[in-house]
């Protein structure tokens, strides 16, 4: 049976949608992809979510989403897509490179892969919901061997993270200003 430990309900999701904290990472990513042509075929990696939906509603798009256990199968339309967004799911998984690879067979070869993940210094403790919550150079050692091309990459730092939790202890008083999200531009290689 799978440790469904290390995701998030959708139940949950839902309800925290509205937080200051989950909209402000949902503008993140709307602000990192307003530059992007999203006139075609676009897919969320993993289950409609409010996110997609608020990205759904600030473009006046209509975006796919795949269904399944994303460590153990992949299902989606099987045409090829424009955009793939893969946003805050990576580090939940098992398997990121299973995950990965899948996702190359939905892009063609002038699709763009948008990842966003939490990417942190090596002395920060990690979320208790994430299974992987890579460093920079981990990261980029994923992707490289993915055989995907980083062509750019955004930091957000999470400074308006400030809350009475972050006064509980040194890690917690530290991630208040080295906690960061990651919005990162691939191609395929080949």
């Amino acid at each position: 049976m799978r440790d469904k430990d290390f995701a998030a309900t959708l139940e949950f999701m839902e309800n925290i949608k509205d937080e200051p904290m989950q909209i402000f990472y949902h503008q993140q990513l709307i602000d990192y992809i307003k530059n992007i042509d999203l006139s075609g075929k676009i897919v969320d990696i993993g289950e409609r979510n409010p996110l997609t939906e608020r990205i759904e509603k600030h473009f006046n798009i209509k975006i796919d989403n795949t269904h399944g256990d994303l460590d153990e199968t992949f299902i989606c339309d099987k045409s090829k897509y424009d955009v793939v967004i893969f946003s805050q799911v990576i580090e939940h998984l098992f398997n990121p490179l299973f995950c990965l690879e899948n996702i190359k067979k939905v892009m063609h070869k002038s699709s763009i892969l948008i990842i966003g993940t939490p990417i942190k210094p090596g002395f920060i403790s990690t979320n208790f919901r994430h299974f992987h919550e890579m460093d920079e150079y981990r990261f980029k050692k994923l992707i490289q061997r993915a055989d995907l091309e980083i062509i750019n990459w955004q930091k957000n730092y999470a400074y308006n993270n400030i809350n009475w939790k972050s006064f509980t202890g040194m890690r917690p008083f530290l991630k208040m200003f080295y906690k960061r999200t990651s919005y990162v531009k691939c191609i395929k290689k080949s």
